[in-house]
């Protein structure tokens, strides 16, 4: 029987919530073993807390419970994503160890001193830093860490290309709601010292994202069929939806694959100590 889709239904979401709807998690461009590389960088214990801010459908935080045995927590501001996620949860019968809140990284729902780390993964790029960070240091228990594993923007970007690049930002705002900007490390180490945090490490990622994981964040090859379809059906069918799409690919050519801008933009993991 020939599936049937309502576009009127994925048009009502919002951005984070449409892709969360039809399956898609947002990616680490990078592949989920930076978080390999990323423990390496800390003194974590076996049975550490773990804040995950932004987890979308909870990809990365079923990876640090299941390969590592962490309690995870997950917040993020999309009801639909965190929705999936504890379905998910459950399905993996990880439902007591990994658990999702709906929050906003700015005020953070959680006592002083609740966790051994604070993780963010490739949405760092959405926060007033300024605000989110001291509120991270607050929950982190002394001795404990934050984490970035995200993009970075080199300090050197010359004023052309750098131009491009904040173009792609004020693009990303008109699908998403969101305005993207890269940081520089040199940004990090400022916010992080101001927080209260000690001793910033950065490390280029090592790895790159690869087919099977790709397969893998989609829930296997007929689940990735079956978004190809959806997305197609959608960008046939709904000019809204075709517009945000788009703009979406837009973004992606500047900060991703166009060599001008992407080569002064870098996966990379930042570390500090409270």
């Amino acid at each position: 029987m020939k599936k049937v889709w309502n576009k009127a239904h994925y048009e009502k979401l919002d951005w984070y919530d449409l892709i969360s709807e039809m399956g898609l998690e947002t990616f680490n461009w990078a592949g989920a073993n930076t978080w390999d590389q990323l423990l390496k960088m800390t003194q974590l214990p076996s049975n550490a807390k773990i804040l995950m801010v932004g987890c979308g459908v909870g990809q990365s935080a079923f990876f640090l419970a299941e390969k590592y045995g962490f309690h995870v927590v997950g917040i993020d501001l999309a009801e639909k994503s965190i929705h999936i996620a504890k379905e998910k949860a459950k399905m993996l019968r990880l439902d007591t160890q990994v658990t999702f809140d709906i929050g906003d990284a700015h005020h953070l729902p959680y006592p002083n001193d609740s966790f051994d780390a604070i993780f963010t993964e490739f949405m760092a790029y959405f926060l007033n830093h300024s605000v989110a960070i001291p509120e991270f240091f607050r929950v982190i228990k002394p001795r404990g860490y934050v984490g970035f594993n995200e993009l970075m923007l080199n300090p050197n970007t010359p004023q052309k290309p750098l131009a491009k690049i904040q173009y792609a930002g004020e693009v990303h705002l008109e699908f998403s709601g969101f305005r993207l900007t890269i940081p520089t490390s040199i940004e990090y180490t400022k916010w992080v010292k101001k927080a209260g945090f000690q001793d910033p490490l950065f490390q280029i990622s090592r790895y790159k994202t690869s087919l099977k994981h790709f397969f893998k964040t989609v829930g296997g090859r007929k689940k990735f069929w079956e978004l190809m379809k959806l997305t197609w059906f959608l960008y046939k069918n709904s000019s809204i939806i075709k517009e945000k799409f788009e703009k979406q690919a837009i973004v992606k050519k500047i900060i991703k694959r166009q060599r001008k801008t992407a080569k002064f933009i870098t996966p990379t993991l930042c570390v500090a100590r409270k």
